[in-house]
């Protein structure tokens, strides 16, 4: 049986602060993968609360931590060694809201899944939550899904409540992109409330990241939730794919690499050509760009036939992830603004968009090559 030893409450302790530390192997790895500093580990371990950590598994040591602020570091006692470094989660902090605002979003939900009222846009966010979601490696984010949940919050949902881009009338679903497709989200009404469960997204156990990330059941869904409105001329769609690498369906296809990516292209393609201009679809990649052939190839599929699309690679900061999605939110809104100033759009769901590669070219000059010509002593007409 392990032997662990209870956690006491923080307080200060100077006299057990270690006079010099070495760094293991372990530790420097996650500083350059967390981007933490050694002048922020020697600021933590002068200035941090000190409080008793659990017994290293592989030699029974006991073990310091030390806080300041949300920086962590951990400290084998014996050896004097620092074991790791990380930042604590960011909460996000839920907003107080209305009596009045609860009745206003619950009965919006039910007028719209009852089609007496349409939604003015439609957003379906996927989220990445497949195992290598965990990583460490965006500055002011524990995780990389942590720094996800917080600019989706942020910089989306608060974003369009601020700038009165978004309100009741504009419906917002999430899903998990995994080994399975979960409905985390389904038709809520841009208002704080979505903001707060958002909030409680960050902590829920069915959001935590795990396993592989297969892109096709998460498209799928999304196409589903997407066409159960297309019956509404005068709304604004928009698709935010974000992923931090290529899809691993062939594992569960039990194909090959290429085609696997083949058929998330085509599933890709379908779906752009049900929504063509009134679609926005927004990919956003965490990693390294070489990662991302499928999420680029995804991108000019629905271009080809007609959607707004646009890739986006940010660094990894929260702060640029949550200018991504802020250029999503942009993006909508303009879309919006076409659609409600479209004479047309009526009869826009009537007809599937073509592809604008396959589409014939209509030539600029007329040759006689482009006619069949007849003699006239040839050409007899019936009377």
């Amino acid at each position: 049986m392990s032997t662990t030893m209870k956690k006491v409450s923080f307080v200060s302790v100077p006299e057990r602060i270690p006079s010099s530390c070495t760094v293991s192997e372990h530790a420097t790895e996650r500083f350059d993968q967390r981007n933490i500093g050694k002048l922020e580990i020697q600021h933590v371990l002068k200035n941090g609360s000190w409080s008793q950590g659990y017994p290293r598994r592989w030699n029974g040591n006991p073990t310091s931590i030390y806080t300041h602020k949300r920086l962590v570091c951990v400290v084998d006692d014996v050896l004097e060694e620092i074991v790791t470094a990380y930042t604590l989660p960011e909460k996000l902090e839920p907003k107080k809201v209305t009596l009045d605002l609860l009745e206003k979003h619950k009965s919006m939900k039910i007028a719209a899944s009852s089609q007496e009222k349409n939604w003015k846009s439609y957003t379906v966010v996927v989220v990445d939550t497949s195992g290598s979601m965990r990583k460490s490696d965006v500055l002011d984010s524990k995780t990389r899904l942590e720094a996800v949940w917080k600019a989706l919050a942020n910089d989306y949902i608060a974003q369009r409540i601020e700038d009165a881009s978004g309100g009741l009338e504009d419906a917002i679903s999430v899903l998990s992109l995994g080994e399975e497709c979960k409905v985390l989200l389904e038709n809520e009404p841009t208002t704080w409330i979505l903001y707060n469960k958002i909030c409680e997204l960050q902590n829920k156990q069915s959001a935590r990241a795990r396993g592989h990330g297969y892109y096709l059941p998460s498209l799928n869904k999304a196409e589903q939730l997407l066409l159960k409105h297309r019956r509404n001329s005068s709304c604004a769609f928009n698709l935010v794919f974000l992923s931090d690498g290529r899809p691993s369906d062939f594992l569960e296809l039990r194909t090959s690499l290429c085609d696997s990516w083949d058929k998330v292209e085509s599933h890709m393609m379908e779906l752009a050509r049900k929504f063509g201009c009134l679609l926005n679809f927004s990919a956003i990649g965490i990693g390294n760009h070489g990662d991302f052939e499928v999420l680029v190839r995804m991108v000019e599929t629905a271009k080809d036939f007609g959607a707004k699309a646009s890739f986006m690679l940010p660094s990894k900061t929260s702060a640029s992830i949550g200018t991504s999605f802020t250029a999503s939110a942009t993006a909508l809104a303009t879309l919006q603004t076409e659609i409600t100033g479209s004479t047309s759009n009526e009869n826009i769901r009537l007809f599937l968009s073509e592809s604008r590669k396959e589409a014939k070219v209509i030539p600029q000059k007329v040759t006689r090559e482009n006619f069949n010509l007849y003699p006239v002593d040839e050409v007899r007409r019936e009377t």
